[in-house]
């Protein structure tokens, strides 16, 4: 059981660790139609090789997250509809589309709708490789590429998060990095869902980021303290989960939206210090 909750945090840092550039970028959303549009490339993957184990797999899902954040920027172009809106458009479609090939052609596979939405970080640890869990090694390789992406990257990642038509003027190749960015978020997805499930992972992808932009406004700050929520959240979510008996991954979501109101609610401009502020205008009168 201990390989399981070290499974959950070292899937919590892989997804926090770019959680606040997402939320800076005002972007939050699209982890959520990644998480789900990527189950086409997988299906489409499968179809061709018919191996669960394939790499082809994981290739196809990160390709196709590129091409889902392609049309949605060709849709929001256009200037008909916005970012939100396209986003609203393109990934119920292509998660549809994924669904309906799955229960018409792939009924008797392990490609289990459920599984992928839900997760069971449970089971996790059976599947082994190199004598540790599959689930660990894979989400372990994928944090470092994700370390790896924001420690080479970091000056271009904050210009271009906070001035973007700066970094162009600078000669930052923004595009490039964007969908290299973007690849990743689907990579780590694809990596993580299996295991614990698309709602945890867009828990982890949006709730550390949002706690840690509220208290630090230095990039550098926010990606260390959004990993450090992640943990907790983790952690947390295990413990009450297993005490509990009931889902770990929906224990960890509901423990990440407990961690955001407490946020709400110390927060400088929150709940608590406008209440204090109110009984010390109360106490001069």
């Amino acid at each position: 059981m201990f390989e399981v909750l070290i499974i959950l945090i070292i899937t919590s840092v892989s997804c926090s660790i770019l959680s606040p550039i997402l939320v800076l970028r005002k972007m939050s959303m699209a982890a959520d139609a990644l998480s789900h549009s990527v189950l086409l490339g997988i299906v489409i993957a499968f179809a061709l090789v018919r191996n669960l184990e394939s790499i082809w797999l994981l290739i196809g899902a990160s390709l196709f997250g590129v091409f889902t954040m392609w049309s949605v920027e060709e849709l929001s172009h256009r200037r008909l509809v916005s970012r939100d809106e396209a986003l609203a458009i393109v990934f119920p479609v292509f998660f549809s589309i994924a669904v309906l090939i799955v229960t018409k052609f792939f009924r008797n596979t392990h490609l289990d709708v459920d599984i992928v939405l839900m997760g069971n970080p449970l089971f996790a640890p059976f599947i082994r490789c190199f004598g540790l869990p599959r689930a660990m090694v894979e989400m372990l390789l994928m944090t470092m590429i994700n370390l790896l992406f924001i420690t080479t990257q970091y000056q271009a990642l904050k210009i271009s998060t906070f001035d973007p038509e700066f970094a162009e003027l600078a000669g930052i190749r923004t595009k490039p990095l964007y969908y290299f960015f973007m690849m990743l978020i689907s990579m780590t997805c694809v990596s993580a869902f299996n295991h614990v499930g698309s709602i945890l992972v867009i828990s982890f992808f949006t709730v550390p980021g949002a706690f840690a932009c509220m208290f630090t406004k230095k990039l550098s700050h926010a990606v260390c303290l959004s990993a450090l929520i992640g943990v907790i959240n983790s952690c947390l979510g295990y413990l009450f989960g297993m005490l509990w008996n009931v889902s770990i991954s929906g224990m960890c979501s509901f423990i990440g939206m407990i961690v955001i109101l407490i946020g709400i609610y110390v927060h400088e401009s929150g709940i608590l210090f406008k209440k204090h502020h109110l009984f010390a205008d109360k106490e001069s009168k």
